[in-house]
């Protein structure tokens, strides 16, 4: 009994924390992103296409407040684009292998006493070059919410 009395005690001395997460997710898949407070945001709004790129305030059952100035309700976003650092960080080291390679033939003929530009490798290490370009260009995809994917506010409670 005072076991007993003893743990209601400290249940109920104790608070109950409750976050809100907001979730990024595929309709029918089950594929999906979350976001907390504090965590970047980039989402652009239907109703006066307003583009908004800053951090998450506060998240409300139905709202999203960015920055401590916008306030969007979540039927109104169009959509959410998502950065992704492994798909930058990999078509940077891709274009720098292109740059690398230019330069290690450039630096071989040299030596050799061969003609300093050789075409065929020129193509080749621009190819890889944009390669990387293109790859790095494609690290922040856009995701349309409403035909395919859908937010939605998750309330995690913490005892």
């Amino acid at each position: 009994m005072r076991k007993s009395l003893i743990i209601l005690a400290l249940l109920g001395i104790t608070s109950c924390f409750s976050q809100k997460i907001l979730i990024l997710e595929k309709i029918g898949r089950g594929k999906w992103f979350k976001y907390e407070q504090q965590d970047p945001i980039d989402l652009m709004t239907r109703k006066d296409k307003l583009h908004l790129d800053g951090f998450i305030t506060s998240i409300n059952d139905s709202s999203v407040e960015v920055d401590m100035k916008y306030t969007v309700r979540l039927d109104d976003v169009d959509w959410v684009q998502r950065y992704n650092k492994h798909r930058k960080k990999n078509g940077m080291r891709v274009a720098i292998a292109g740059g690398v390679l230019v330069g290690i033939v450039t630096l071989n003929n040299l030596i050799n006493n061969d003609p300093v530009f050789d075409p065929t490798f020129l193509i080749a290490g621009a190819g890889v070059t944009a390669a990387g370009l293109t790859w790095m260009a494609f690290s922040k995809p856009r995701y349309q919410v409403g035909t395919k994917w859908k937010l939605k506010v998750l309330d995690y409670s913490i005892f």
